[in-house]
Order: C-alpha cells, then structure tokens, then sequence
C-alpha cells in the first residue's frame, strides 16, 4: 500500500481525503472533507525525509504554537497529528486560490488593490510578532485569497520545523525559506531572525505585485542569494510610474540589506504605506528628495554586503574614539556606562503606574523611582548612583509623577490632587503647594514655576514657593485636541515641551509652551511624550515607547534632521514615557516587557484554575453571562479588538462583532440575550448592543456625540448607564440615559467603572471627590426618593463589582482584592463590614473592571500576567551613545559642530 492510500486508511474515520493539489519543499497538500463538521479542508503532509528526522512528538509539540494563533488575515489551524507514520497538519480549504495563481493570471495588480493586500498582511504580521512569531517563509504561495481578503498560511510551521528539527535540520543541508523572499540574514543562515525579516518578504511581496516579478532574480538559487545580499532593488516607480511616492518609499525600507535599515515593526510599514509616517520620516511624503534619501541610506552596488559589516564596525569604532577624544571637559564620563537597577526583594519598580516612575536629578546623580512593596502600597524611594541601596522618603505613598527640584535638593509630586514638595533631607514632612480637582498628567519643575499637564485640559502654572493655579494654555477642540499633558521643562526654564494629545498614542504629536505668555510652537513630531534636549537633539518617545533623538534648532525651535533610535523603552496607556533623562545627560528607563494574560478562575480561597487551555493572548474585560455558562470578553491586537463569546464547558469561542473599528468592554443584558459593548470608530466612541446568538444584526444604543466610554444597561432593560472619561468634552462622568423615550442623558455621579446592584437601586462607582481613589454607592435616579451616596471604601478603592445576591460589593485596594458585606439600616446608607478576599499582584487591573464574579458566588474570572518582567536600565553619559547614532545617521554630524551650536537658553 503506497503512503497515500495508508494515510486515507489511517484518517478515514475523520477525513475524506480527495486528491493531491500541491507540494512544496516541506509538504504535499491534499484537498480532503472534514467529515465531522462538513467542511473542505487541505491536509499538508510533510515529506518523508523530513518527518523522519523531526520526529512525532516534539514536532506536534513546537506546532501548538501556531493552534494558538488567531487573526482575521491568518489561516487557522484545524488539525495536526502522526498517521501511518508521517506527519500532516490541517487548514481550512480556501476556494480563491493562493497569491501566486493570481499573480499567474494578471501578472501586474492595480497599485491600490497591492497595497490593500499587503496591509491585510502587514496586519497579521504585527498580530503573530507580538507573540514571539515569526513565519519565516512568506511568498505568494502562503497568501491565500478569500472573497479578496488576504489570509496568510503556514505561520510558524517554518520556525516549528526549524526548532523541532534543531541541528539535525541544519546538518541536513536543507533551508527554511525561498530565496527571492527570503531576507539577507536568512540568506546568511544567522542564527537570530526577528520579525524584521518577514517585512522584508512582505516588501518582496509588495514589490511583484507592482512589477511583476521579484526584485532579486537569476538562473541558480546560488545567483539568487548573492543578488539578495549584495545588490540594491531597482526603484519600483521606474518600472510603475503610477506608484505612489510614499509607498516607493516604504517599499525601500523594507528592501534595505540590514534590519536596522528596515521598519521596526509590521505597523510602522503599514503607516508608511497608507502616507501616516513620522512627517520627519525620509518616508513620509513630504520628504524634499526620495533619491536623495536612497543615496544617503543605501550603499553603492559595487560594495558587498559583507564589506559593509566590516566597513561599518570600523567606522563605529573610529567615531567614538574620536568623539572621547572631543568630548568636552565638564562631561563626567569618556563613555557611556550601563548598568541595570536592582532592588530589594519586597519591592517592584512600579511599571503600572499612569505616568513615568521615574525621575533624575538634574546632574543625573540621584534616582528617583515609585516602587510598589509586598502589600501593594506606593510610595516614593531614591538612591544615589553612588550608593548600592535606596531609601523610602516618608509621607510619599500614592505619590505620582515625581521630579526634581532645579537644585536637585527636592522632589515635588502628585498625591490625589495635591502638589506637593518634599526635601531628600528628609528632615520634614511633605509640604502641599497647591490643590486641583483635575487628574494631572505630569509635572515639570521650573526656576519660576510648577508646569502641571491636563489642568481644565491645558497646562497650568503654580508658582515654585506654592500658590494660585494659572492656567497656561488652551486645548484647540476643533482641531481634534483633548489634552495638553507631560510637560518636561527646558533649559533656561522659560519654556516647556509638552505633548498635545488627541486620544490616541498613535496621534499624539509634541509642542512647547512658552511660559511667559502661553504661545504654543508646533513642532510637527509624532511622539507621545519628550524627555528633554541634550547636545541639541530632542529626547522623545514614541507610540511603541522607543526612545527617540532628533536633531533640533533651539533658537529657532525647529526639528533639523531626522529621527534615531536610541533605547527600546516602554509607554503607559496615557502616553507617558517610562523614563527620564538628566541635563547632564543620563537617561534612566524601564525594560518592562510587556505581559501576556491568560483568563483564569479564582475561587474565593484565591485557588487558580487556567480556563481555555492556557492560551495566552490580549484579553480584556471578561463578563460571565447571567447563567454562569459563557463569558464575553474584548480580544485585540495592536490594530482591533473584537469581542468574542466563551463557551466555559467547552472553551469553544465565536466572535460576535464584525464591524470596523475597535470593540470592548462587553455587558450582559439581564435576560442574557444581549451584549452591549463600546465601538469606537471614525466617528466616535459609541455603545452598541448585538443579540448573543447573532441572530439579529447589532443596533446603535447611544450615539458619538455622547462621548460613551463605557455602558451598562439596567437589569429591567429601560435604560443605560454609561461613562465619559477625562478626555470628554463632558469630564469623567457616569450619565443615565432612559432609552425608551427620547430622553436626554442625566449626570449622576462624578467617577468610573459604574456597576450597577441586582436590585436597580443602587450604582457602585469609583471616584476622588476626596483626594483619594475610594469606592461610593449612589441611589439610582427615582422621583419619589431622595439621592443618597455613600463611601464604601476606607483605604483606596477601585473596581467595584456586585455579587449576584446584591450582599456584597468586590473591589480592589492595592494588592488586595476586598470584600464589602452591605447590611440595610436606618440611616439610608448601608453599614459596611470590610475584609479582604486575597491578594491580587499578578492580575490584570484598570481604571475599568478586569474581571467578573461567578453569578453562582464561587468566584472570580480575572485575567492573570503571564511572563512579566520588569526592571531600570540607567546609561550615564548616554550623550555619547547618542552620538556615536547620530554619526552613523548623518555624514555631516560631528560633536565639534554641536560645541558651535550650543546656543544656550530658549527664550
């Protein structure tokens, strides 16, 4: 019997196997019919030769991976598994066909349907990267067409067969990979390849669907694979003129020889294609000279790729010698010098904070940081780089967005809504210098003033001895801003950089204040945050939290060059760079990666159960339905989220929301028919509500123009109660909406993460009212009975939840996760009986309810850190790193000529 017909004997009982409709280097591919759910599907068979020297268990093992990969452009894995002893895995039959036949039918495609497929890709890309995955083997064949959507196939069976195989694949001589796709250091057999590698394929891809062919071709494999390495792609636009510059450009990038050169993620290359690069970027559109940027960036053809490397590590050592040997003499190192902080064992640097933990003082000396100990509180602790251990300054717990005095003597922050100044002596207690209602967003401490981000929306000025809060500057709403926030004071102390945000991190963009006046100059520079100036280059970050320098005019306040990288560093949600960096300058920054989650059962003994086999991916908001039997919950990725539905007996999901734009923060209906969930899209944040068995399209509950952050219906259906946030044109605020008239919204309490009791009569809420985070109930609005709050909580609150029974109200207070037991009384609030459930150090928490009480009482669905990892990178002398970059970035860059542009104060 001939291996095939062993294989339909072995799988007869599950697949119809058909006939054979492909093979590759690694597998064959069988059309076959998936006789338990009715459906066509391929069967890959991986060739014999190659099977044998995998072997069945660790192969099987390496391709969960891969199971666990979900995305709208990715193929799914149905199956996989050992019969008649060769290995197979199981897609799903996509009709369309691949790439390649529709390449071999049109040869050349229309430049807007390319770059429409290429972002399809770009998509995923960026989706299996961020998992730690990368395909390895991106061609024409492993796109997939159905109904004009790309769906790409095989991701991680590459790096599956590689890491099973291990050097016994290697031995072999065999390769992972087709030449004209594959990246110089693939072609080069480097032991490391990261995600930089696929967006040279997906350039490669790109490139022949504009011109036709690949743009590395010759008669041997061999030929090949030197072209790749050592030749520089013909411009796409001399062989489609009608090819937009900007995607020229991006395609460029992507072609570059070394991954340095090339996007640094999926996303960036997908920015670049739809014209919304860095407007700095040589690949932005308004780029003065593309063939200016080719030539300054790409080596000549005579140069191999090999001679490169060579040339360039001379180069970098050449300059910095040189650049020791220049380096100005108050500088108090010759070179940069790197270590990682440490801390003691019952504390963590806390990473999770809403703006940077981190603070140095001016001549880069001190370190001050916000740590987290054992038992959840935060509190504020400095160490001198010359000591091997920090101290706890007193009266700092809940401090946020600590900085330094101009003197480096002090350190001023924010505790509820109090400025504070506290002295390193440590001599007295903390002294308040001004109160505000406002949640700020950062502090810059000036020779004159305070500068406070997100005061009414703008930047207020306090003065430096304390006083009356003025305000400084003025959101411009009709051009989409929101906020002013994380101001960094300037040297001369006259003005400040700050962020102007527009609700997005991906839209935010930096100017600076003058403080004399207010005047606001536009820099033009996407960045969620800056850090400072030193050596004339503007310090920032950006979206992804990199670290950036850029080459800036301070007299004429005007970007000169282009962007570097300088560290791969981190940035919170509110878009606040978790970093710092000294006028002297040393840059301190965190290396937290971030974390994975897998939902979890916690039982009222804080016992974990692992729900849905351990899969690991971007949960939000989980929510049990009314029966216990299903649990919506928001799934994303870098570029959506969609809200799915949880089988909990049998872990099976379906997505419920198909439309564009991204879906969270799910709510059950009382009846559990329903879920409304916030959409936010192009015009807005709304609230929509879709039947569970998607029997019924979804409807629109509450429009754009209310601002909707989050929504809950009441449990008799008649209305909903949802939230502003900060950024609203309406503040943070949770508004009840009748929706069966048309009623208009009704402000009920100032605070977030509204839950309303089992019995419609009250509203749990967080809120600060008192200068404190603390949890309140309020009566739901009725005509016939007074309105009534009460404050639940004691010692920090946030979260709250209500039990099934209506009895007791969870929250979290820190690292503990708290019970309140609510018994009805005379007075009209309700007497409180406080206890803690357990801790809570490893679960996912938000200003927004991450996680769920069983409507049985057993316990919790909580959402659980997987694989966190935190921790301080400090580089004193950091400026000498920053020019080492920016003279490999730029010819003309010297550290001579900085000496001459130092100009001194903004003024």
């Amino acid at each position: 019997m001939d291996s095939i017909a062993q294989l339909t004997s072995e799988l007869a009982d599950r697949y119809a196997i058909e006939s054979e409709i492909g093979a590759g280097g690694m597998a064959r591919v069988y059309l076959a019919r998936d006789l338990r759910h009715g459906r066509g599907v391929a069967i890959k068979v991986l060739n014999p030769e190659l099977a044998a020297m995998l072997g069945v268990d660790r192969f099987l093992s390496e391709i969960k991976v891969t199971a666990n990969l979900h995305h709208p452009n990715l193929l799914p894995l149905f199956d996989s598994g050992e019969a008649a002893g060769q290995l197979f895995y199981v897609v799903p039959f996509v009709e369309g066909g691949s790439l390649r036949a529709r390449l071999a039918r049109e040869k050349h495609l229309p430049v807007d349907e390319a770059v429409r497929i290429t972002l399809g890709i770009a998509s995923a890309l960026q989706y299996a990267h961020k998992q730690g995955i990368i395909h390895r083997d991106l061609k024409p064949e492993n796109i997939l067409m159905h109904e004009g959507q790309p769906l790409v196939a095989d991701f991680g069976i590459a790096l599956a067969v590689k890491k099973a195989g291990g050097e016994r694949f290697t031995q072999t001589g065999m390769s992972l990979g087709t030449p004209q796709y594959s990246s110089p250091e693939q072609a080069m057999g480097e032991a490391i390849i990261d995600g930089r590698s696929d967006i040279y394929s997906l350039g490669v891809l790109l490139y022949e669907m504009l011109a036709g062919d690949p743009p590395h071709q010759a008669s041997t494999l061999q030929a090949i694979v030197a072209k790749v390495l050592t030749e520089r792609p013909r411009d796409i636009r001399t062989i489609r003129a009608t090819c937009p510059e900007h995607v020229a450009r991006a395609i460029d990038c992507a072609l570059a020889k070394l991954a340095a050169d090339r996007f640094s993620s999926a996303q960036e290359f997908a920015d670049a294609l739809k014209g919304h690069a860095d407007p700095t970027s040589p690949y932005h559109p308004s780029a003065a000279s593309f063939n200016s940027v080719n030539n300054s960036r790409r080596p000549s053809r005579a140069r191999s790729f090999a001679t490169l490397a060579v040339v360039g590590v001379v180069a970098v050592l050449t300059t910095v010698s040189a650049m020791q040997l220049r380096a100005p003499a108050h500088e108090p190192h010759e070179r940069a010098v790197r270590f990682s902080l440490t801390v003691d064992e019952d504390e963590t640097v806390a990473s999770g904070a809403v703006g940077t933990p981190l603070a140095l003082s001016p001549d880069g000396g001190i370190l001050a940081y916000l740590s987290s100990r054992f038992d959840g509180i935060q509190e504020l602790y400095v160490r001198p780089m010359n000591q091997s251990h920090a101290r706890a300054i007193p009266g700092t717990t809940k401090a946020l967005h600590p900085t330094f005095s101009p003197d480096g003597r002090a350190i001023a922050f924010m505790s509820g809504g109090m400025l504070q100044r506290v002295e390193l002596s440590g001599t007295t207690a903390p002294s308040t210098l001004a109160t505000t209602s406002d949640t700020v967003y950062g502090i810059a401490w000036g020779a004159r003033d305070f500068i406070l981000g997100r005061v009414r929306g703008g930047l207020a000025a306090v003065p430096a001895i304390g006083g009356a809060i003025r305000q400084l500057t003025t959101v411009d709403t009709a051009a989409g801003e929101r906020s002013h926030r994380w101001p960094v004071m300037l040297p001369g102390g006259k003005s400040a950089l700050f962020t102007i945000w527009r609700g997005r991190k991906a839209s935010a963009t930096l100017a600076i204040a003058s403080l004399d006046d207010g005047r606001i100059t536009p820099l033009g520079l996407a960045g969620t945050s800056g850090l400072g100036i030193v050596d004339e280059h503007l310090v920032f970050a950006d979206s992804t939290g990199r670290i950036m320098a850029v080459p800036f005019d301070s007299r004429r306040r005007k970007i000169t060059g282009v962007p570097v990288l300088g560290e791969q560093g981190s940035v919170s949600l509110p878009g606040a760079a978790k970093a710092a960096l000294s006028h002297s300058g040393t840059l301190a920054y965190s290396t937290s990666l971030a974390s994975s989650l897998e939902m979890v059962f916690v039982d009222t003994l804080g016992r974990v159960k692992t729900l849905l086999d351990r899969q690991r991916e971007r949960f939000n908001d989980p929510r049990f339905s009314p029966d216990g039997r299903k649990i919506a919950v928001a799934i994303g990725s870098d570029t959506t989220s969609d809200i799915f539905i949880i089988d909990v007996a049998t872990n099976g999901r379906e997505r419920l929301t198909a439309q564009a734009g991204n879906k969270s923060r799910p709510e059950w209906t009382a009846d559990g028919k329903r879920v409304l969930y916030r959409k936010v899209g192009s015009a807005g944040a709304e609230l929509w509500e879709r039947m569970a068995d998607k029997s019924l399209q979804a409807e629109r509950v509450v429009s754009a123009d209310n601002d909707a952050a989050q929504g809950l219906p009441t449990h008799d259906g008649r209305s909903v109660i949802y939230r502003t946030d900060s950024e609203s044109r309406f503040g943070m605020n949770i508004w009840w909406l009748d929706t069966t008239a048309n009623a208009t919204p009704q402000k009920i309490a100032q605070g977030r993460a509204p839950a309303i009791s089992p019995d419609n009569r009250w509203i749990a809420y967080s809120s600060s009212q008192s200068g404190t985070l603390e949890i309140y109930i309020r009566s739901t609005p009725s005509p016939n009975d007074k309105v009534m709050q009460c404050q639940i909580s004691d010692d920090g609150g946030s979260e709250p939840g209500w039990s099934r029974d209506g009895r007791h109200l969870y929250y979290r207070s820190g690292w503990r996760f708290m019970s309140a037991t609510l018994t009805a009384s005379a007075s009209g609030c309700p007497s409180v009986s406080r206890g803690r459930v357990f801790e809570v150090p490893t679960y996912a928490s938000e200003y927004h309810r991450q996680y769920d009480i069983a409507p049985n009482g057993t316990g919790f669905v909580m959402l659980r850190e997987y694989g966190h990892e935190s921790g301080v990178e400090i580089v004193h002398n950091w400026v000498m790193d920053l020019r080492a970059r920016m003279t490999l970035a730029s010819p003309d860059f010297s550290p001579r000529s900085l000496d001459r542009r130092r100009a001194g104060d903004f003024d």
